[in-house]
């Protein structure tokens, strides 16, 4: 009745494991035990969870972004350790008698949280050693005969990242397997794959000693699925290295599909310290002051600076209230708020620009004017107005990318404002916003994706990083979504725009004309970023490119890098010349 009893049991267990509810809800090492059935000391069923390999991801060529590699533990029974193998594992691991002393109590103590199982006995394994190296490895599995029973190698699989890129973009593997952070959080459900089950008798220490029905009621492993994203790893190294010893970010999307080609945020982690010695590295990253952890291409925001003048530009053109000829006096600040007179200009001295001259050289005063147009005499009307609009570029909401920790950014509203002047306010008090400062703020992806919106005149895909899963008929990223149109102008009115952001970077008025490149065509629009803290400003530059049929839109924030033109405009052409001179 017992065998007949238990194996009913086990027969229950193999199919709750293969219809995926045991394993998504469990994971736990492939020695654990933990026993199912116990009718008495000397009849025991233990069952293995068998870990499955977890899913690879892939870049946009098929060139392997993480995966996982086993590397191994050395295990001890505290009870079966002799005398002789002290001198042994001295000499292996080259530590003192002392340490292996130390390690062999914290052995006898040592119990697993995530493992059920009554009080642990001297005679169950405890790691002694985590993550041997290769060679150590090689040298125990050659010596183990020496000392078993008291030691034994267990298999641990272990993340394994070929180029040591994309910390942010990947995220990590925290305690019991489950993906934390980036897209091994957001995919963990594919990535983990489903856990398997070896049966084992086991006497009353729950030391398994043969297979149950010889294997025949085992459940195998099932691998994760793989990810292949629209990641360019080439132009994903590039930018982290351009990125070495500055804070900020990088987003670059392909506007014909939505999908992100590099995603850096600066300063990164090494994923593959992470993977190995997470104890020790973890701390560490946690208490640096300057946020490595954080993804700052979506989870910091900043107001987006001059590059927000291009929006500024075409809500006004859907407005009404500019066209091509529409031109403003500039005397070098502008005087009309009062004093004193603010904000002031690139361009020294008297002049009169048209939209697309004013796009080309930033001028401040053009777009104060512009904005006042826009807010009109009623002020809340008027920037409710503006604000709707706003947002269709994508500002103040998240894109909705597949990744977790988003933020949203701010387009500021009338509520904004009768709480902080509750005195009375006009277009005056918040002439900022007209240059892309003030309360209006944006993430990197924010505005990158309002450029890939701009490079498609008013058309977009979702941003998003995983183009399809391997195995799930139907899961292709361009399979399910449609193209969005976000904005909706008249093609003169985007060529205005565009001719702007293109004599930017290519006539010797333009703001950064220092960072064009022979042979391309490339849009632009510099910006440099108020941070109210009193260090030096954040510098911005935000691209498509070409000019027709546009492959690439990107920007680029560098943290209190100054001057846009100067610091991000060089990076990002850079990555311009780099993604189009290999994709052709």
């Amino acid at each position: 009745m017992k065998k007949r009893w238990s194996l009913s049991v086990l027969l229950l267990l193999q199919l709750l494991l293969s219809s995926d509810i045991l394993s998504q809800d469990y994971s736990f090492p492939i020695t654990d035990l933990l026993p199912y059935i116990r009718h008495n000391p000397s009849d025991s069923v233990c069952a293995l969870h068998n870990i499955p390999q977890r899913g690879t991801i892939f870049d946009r060529n098929r060139k392997m972004l993480a995966s996982d590699s086993i590397l191994y533990d050395l295990m001890v029974r505290p009870g079966k350790v002799k005398q002789q193998d002290t001198a042994i594992i001295c000499s292996l691991l080259k530590i003192s008698r002392k340490e292996f002393r130390d390690r062999l109590k914290y052995a006898r103590n040592w119990s697993d949280p995530a493992q059920p199982l009554p009080k642990r006995t001297s005679d169950q394994p405890a790691p002694f050693k985590g993550l041997l190296s290769k060679e150590i490895t090689r040298i125990f599995q050659k010596k183990l005969p020496e000392l078993q029973p008291a030691f034994s190698l267990k298999k641990r699989p272990v993340r394994h990242y070929p180029f040591n890129t994309a910390a942010h973009l990947l995220g990590y593997i925290k305690a019991g397997g489950i993906g934390e952070t980036g897209l091994e959080e957001s995919y963990d459900h594919f990535l983990r794959g489903t856990t398997g089950l070896q049966f084992w008798t086991c006497d009353h220490r729950n030391t398994p000693s043969k297979r149950w029905a010889a294997g025949s009621l085992d459940v195998m492993p099932e691998k994760g699925k793989d990810l292949y994203t629209t990641i360019d790893l080439r132009l994903q190294l590039m930018g982290e290295k351009l990125m070495q010893g500055k804070r900020g970010s990088i987003v670059a999307i392909d506007p014909q599909t939505g999908g992100i080609l590099a995603m850096i945020s600066s300063p990164a982690y090494s994923p593959v310290k992470l993977a190995l010695d997470r104890n020790a590295y973890y701390p560490a990253l946690r208490l640096n002051k300057d946020k490595p952890l954080l993804n700052r291409a979506i989870s910091s925001y900043n107001a987006p600076g001059s590059a927000f003048k291009l929006f500024q530009a075409l809500v006004a053109l859907q407005l009404g209230v500019a066209d091509p000829y529409t031109t403003f006096v500039c005397k070098g600040s502008y005087t009309l708020c009062g004093n004193p007179p603010k904000p002031k200009c690139h361009v020294e001295g008297a002049h009169q620009p048209n939209l697309v001259k004013a796009l080309a050289i930033s001028c401040n005063s053009y777009f104060a004017d512009l904005f006042r147009k826009m807010i009109g005499p009623f002020p809340g009307s008027g920037l409710s107005q503006w604000a709707e609009l706003i947002k269709h570029f994508g500002f103040g909401t998240r894109t909705g990318i597949d990744l977790p920790g988003e933020k949203a950014g701010m387009v500021p509203d009338t509520t904004l404002y009768k709480l902080k002047y509750r005195s009375g306010w006009n277009s005056c008090t918040i002439l900022s916003n007209a240059i892309g400062q003030g309360e209006v703020s944006a993430t990197v992806l924010q505005l990158a994706n309002a450029i890939a919106i701009v490079a498609g005149k008013g058309w977009f895909y979702q941003p998003h990083i995983v183009d399809s899963i391997a195995g799930i008929p139907g899961s292709s990223f361009l399979a399910g979504h449609q193209k969005i149109n976000a904005f909706v102008l008249p093609d003169s009115s985007w060529n205005l725009v565009h001719r702007g952001m293109y004599e930017a970077v290519n006539t010797k008025a333009g703001t950064a004309y220092n960072a064009r490149v022979n042979g391309l065509e490339i849009c632009g629009k510099t910006g440099t970023v108020e941070n109210g803290k009193g260090e030096k400003d954040h510098a911005v530059f935000a691209a498509f490119a070409p000019r027709s049929r546009p492959r690439i839109a990107i920007v680029c924030l560098v943290e209190n890098g100054g001057f846009g033109a100067q610091v991000a405009a060089p990076v990002v052409t850079q990555l311009i010349k780099q993604y189009l001179s290999n994709a052709r």
